[in-house]
């Protein structure tokens, strides 16, 4: 039985349902979970993010180019920074991202954080496969320098756009 129940047009995800993606190539690191899909007809995609306490990505900011992003906090609390200020979220609140907005995360405090990342419209939250897929092809064949290559190539084809220089503090 697949872990989508369509029922009326219905879409069910079950706890625990969705390929389980690694992000980073030794632990800790984050992890996500697909739970819904530009492809399951629903018009966003819907992403269920966990990362170990302190984990930060680079202290740069970046942009979504192509969709507006989402973050409910589910536990724990995250950190984020837009051009002109920070702001910490934590269990139960929410931070809204439109298209084009320059922005960086990080996880606050010293507890892990777990939230739904949304996607609107639907289609970025494939880059999280994408992403890996790619770094660990490029990690077969070349050094650090064909993976960070392989990583630029998957911004790019899902319009995430990073800033030149670090932009903050974190």
């Amino acid at each position: 039985m697949s872990d989508a129940i369509a029922a009326s047009a219905a879409i069910v995800r079950q706890a625990g349902s969705g390929e389980s993606i690694p992000l980073g190539f030794a632990p800790p690191h984050p992890t996500v979970r697909v739970k819904l899909a530009a492809g399951d007809g629903a018009g966003l995609g819907i992403v269920e993010y966990e990362a170990p306490p302190g984990y930060a990505p680079p202290p740069v900011l970046h942009r979504h180019t192509r969709e507006a992003f989402g973050i409910y906090v589910l536990a724990g609390a995250v950190g984020v920074a837009f051009e002109d200020r920070e702001v910490t979220v934590a269990a139960g609140g929410l931070v809204w991202v439109p298209r084009g907005t320059w922005f960086r995360w990080w996880v606050a405090g010293d507890q892990p954080v777990r939230w739904l990342g949304m996607f609107l419209p639907g289609g970025f939250e494939g880059f999280f496969a994408a992403t890996r897929d790619a770094a660990r092809s490029a990690a077969a064949t070349g050094g650090r320098a064909a993976v960070m290559a392989a990583l630029q190539n998957v911004k790019a084809q899902y319009g995430d756009e990073m800033l030149t220089a670090p932009a903050v503090s974190r």
